[in-house]
């Protein structure tokens, strides 16, 4: 389909760090720059644009993929594409749309969280099921246990660290016992809506520490 060789593309079982630091380095980025500078009316207008750009560049590649353009725009996030993103649209898609959905319906300590929850938990989980998974169990999604208590470790760190600006350790820590879950809960196991992880982990972590910010308000949102 295009000239760049399929084998030279990583698949799931690779660890293919150039893409994981991307996607932590464009998670902490954005989410710093939602929390410490960016108004919600002005995160939404530079995230829509940026989304619908990738959105419709995308969908033309995938429906007309010899087109000259279509074979450009491939080639150039190439090192961070995997085999299965050729005849599908890539996780930058649903990266965006993560961020944009949590900024657009979520108050900002959840949308900033469910950001680092994915620039973080995901791709450490992946180290974690990767490296060690072979020790422990799977989920009928094929991620194993290890991979996913590897990504509830570094979920809780980050929530520690984020209510410790504005709460004494202990509730901190209090907080980021339930809160950490959500990034975990949305990633661990299958289910019959298969939605991509970029999308599903900042949306349902979103959704469930919404939930149980109102059930436990121990900070305010």
């Amino acid at each position: 389909m295009y000239s760049l060789k399929t084998k030279t593309l990583k698949t799931k079982k690779n660890m293919h760090l150039s893409r994981k630091i991307f996607h932590s380095t464009s998670g902490v980025i954005m989410a710093s720059l939602y929390e410490f500078w960016l108004s919600r009316e002005v995160a939404l207008l530079l995230l829509t644009p940026g989304f619908l750009v990738f959105f419709v560049a995308e969908t033309f590649r995938i429906n007309y993929p010899k087109h000259p353009l279509s074979i450009l725009f491939f080639r150039l996030f190439a090192r961070l594409a995997r085999s299965y993103e050729i005849e599908r649209r890539s996780g930058i898609v649903f990266y965006l749309a993560g961020v944009l959905a949590c900024v657009l319906f979520f108050p900002k300590p959840i949308a900033v969280l469910s950001i680092l929850f994915l620039a973080f938990g995901d791709p450490f989980a992946s180290l974690c099921g990767m490296t060690w998974g072979a020790l422990g169990p799977r989920f009928s999604n094929g991620k194993s246990l290890i991979g996913s208590l590897g990504g509830l470790v570094a979920c809780s760190f980050i929530t520690f660290l984020y209510f410790l600006r504005s709460l004494s350790p202990s509730l901190s820590l209090l907080a980021a016992i339930p809160e950490t879950l959500c990034g975990r809960i949305v990633d661990g196991k299958g289910g019959p809506i298969d939605l991509d992880d970029n999308l599903a982990i900042p949306l349902g972590s979103s959704i469930i520490m919404f939930i149980l910010f109102k059930l436990f308000p121990l900070v305010r949102v």
